[in-house]
């Protein structure tokens, strides 16, 4: 991943403007928004310009984004701008996960995938 991103992610997740979510990319609850820690580096995408900004899906809870309309991997725009790939990997307890894994699955708080980030890619 390249540094200047991964940085910029880490910083993200840690700075409390994102509401943690599981289960999508970025996801509608109660009019507010939650991210998966891969939907916080979306967001970031779109501060930059790489994508617009995300669309509602058919049923309204999720939001698509990129080309394809991505609502629970990273987009193939969002991972060349980043330099990442779809799931982005971490060794966590002596296991390959993906971010989503550890984000939806281990329940990682975002400051605890954010120190991963910082020491992993």
């Amino acid at each position: 991943m390249k540094a200047e991103i991964r940085d910029a992610w880490a910083d993200a997740l840690e700075s409390g403007e994102y509401e943690q979510g599981i289960g999508s990319l970025t996801s509608v609850v109660n009019g507010k928004e939650q991210h998966c820690c891969l939907g916080v580096l979306c967001q970031l995408a779109v501060k930059a310009g790489v994508i617009p900004e995300p669309e509602g899906s058919p049923t309204g809870a999720r939001l698509l984004y990129g080309k394809e309309g991505e609502n629970s991997f990273l987009p193939l725009e969002v991972q060349e701008w980043a330099g990442a790939e779809e799931r982005t990997w971490f060794n966590y307890n002596d296991e390959l996960r993906g971010a989503d894994w550890l984000n939806d699955i281990a329940e990682l708080r975002f400051p605890e995938i954010a120190a991963l980030v910082r020491t992993q890619l």
